[in-house]
């Protein structure tokens, strides 16, 4: 407020005044679902008369998301995430993604092989995949590929502005978004397209005008689930998150990357047993790395109940289970039917007379 001083304030909740609320300022705390909606505004007064502010109406967020964006300015916050694996997987919470992170020492995909990718500084390159790949939901097999150690969906970004406001202009997973030559002085881009991820390894790629070199990779699985993994990064800068593209979040504060639990260790192999083709999300499936098809019965048919199945499928480790699996190098082909997860978290029904399928 402007005006002659002496200034009063006298701030009112809902048209009511807030006993001993007269600073210039208020600030309200510990506030419950029950406040959201209320609407404060401020009485202001001098010897020359008052003015009633406009309402400020207060949302209460049960659990505010988490965007999965964190910036690193070098000085307040410095890029803490070498030798770290981040794997964020689909949950469909308010955040979309369930996010957990261990430690690296080794890319998880091996970029040996990959296919290198001559991506010059300050440009983007189009990619075509076999397969889809998934963010926020939003499925496409064309990324966008920028030397800045990001990537896009639907167009290509090679401005190079690090910052919230461009980070969240587009679907984009920035790995690392800083002023990076990505091939000069000996860096490598590489490609790797597997049966079930694609693999984007960025190898100790410099800092511009710097000797720093960083290395890290982007997994993008058909599933859905997305993993960033750090090995040595110089540059104390950057931006490093996910993005739905559709601008900066109304409540958005930045994530700390660098604190989310263990994603623990993988489960034991499980047969998933769906219809013929039978496809799902496979979200909780973390361990899944390959695919593999075979049948399942007891000697007498199919398995019709959980128990059997159970049963069926210790028979079956037991004698070596993977022997008798064919390797496929596709997804399951999609189909629709039911599938119910058992007790022991890994194993699912069908109805009779379809195949099953290993993820091992």
């Amino acid at each position: 407020a402007f005006g002659s001083t002496p200034l009063n304030y006298f701030w009112r909740r809902d048209g009511t005044l807030i006993v001993g609320a007269t600073n210039s300022t208020y600030t309200t705390n510990n506030v419950q679902m029950i406040d959201s909606g209320s609407q404060f505004s401020c009485l202001v007064s001098n010897a020359y008369g008052t003015a009633l502010s406009s309402n400020a109406t207060l949302t209460v967020l049960a659990t505010p998301p988490d965007y999965f964006t964190e910036l690193f300015d070098g000085t307040t916050r410095t890029n803490d995430l070498a030798y770290r694996s981040l794997t964020f997987t689909p949950n469909g919470s308010a955040s979309f993604y369930a996010a957990c992170e261990d430690a690296a020492a080794a890319f998880p995909t091996d970029p040996t092989g990959g296919t290198s990718l001559s991506l010059g500084a300050h440009t983007f390159m189009q990619l075509a995949l076999s397969n889809n790949i998934y963010l926020y939901g939003q499925a496409t097999n064309v990324i966008f590929l920028a030397s800045e150690g990001h990537l896009t969906l639907g167009a290509g970004d090679s401005s190079g502005s690090v910052t919230y406001a461009n980070h969240f202009s587009r679907p984009r997973v920035s790995a690392s978004l800083a002023h990076i030559h990505p091939t000069e002085n000996g860096g490598t881009v590489t490609l790797s397209q597997l049966s079930n991820r694609v693999a984007i390894t960025f190898n100790r790629v410099v800092e511009y005008s710097t000797t720093r070199t960083n290395s890290f990779q982007i997994e993008m699985f058909y599933d859905g689930r997305i993993r960033l993994t750090f090995l040595a990064m110089a540059t104390p800068t950057g931006l490093v998150g996910l993005s739905a593209g559709q601008g900066v979040p109304a409540f958005f504060s930045s994530s700390d990357l660098s604190t989310y639990g263990s994603c623990g260790p993988g489960l034991p192999p499980g047969i998933l047993v769906g219809p013929a083709g039978y496809t799902n999300s496979f979200t909780t499936n973390q361990w899944a790395t390959d695919w593999a098809t075979l049948s399942v019965a007891d000697g007498s048919g199919d398995f019709t109940t959980l128990a059997a199945l159970n049963t069926g499928v210790q028979t079956n480790l037991a004698a070596g289970i993977t022997n008798q699996c064919n390797t496929s190098n596709a997804n399951p082909p999609s189909a629709v039917g039911p599938a119910v997860w058992s007790t022991s978290g890994y194993l699912q029904t069908r109805p009779a007379g379809n195949a099953a399928t290993l993820l091992k």
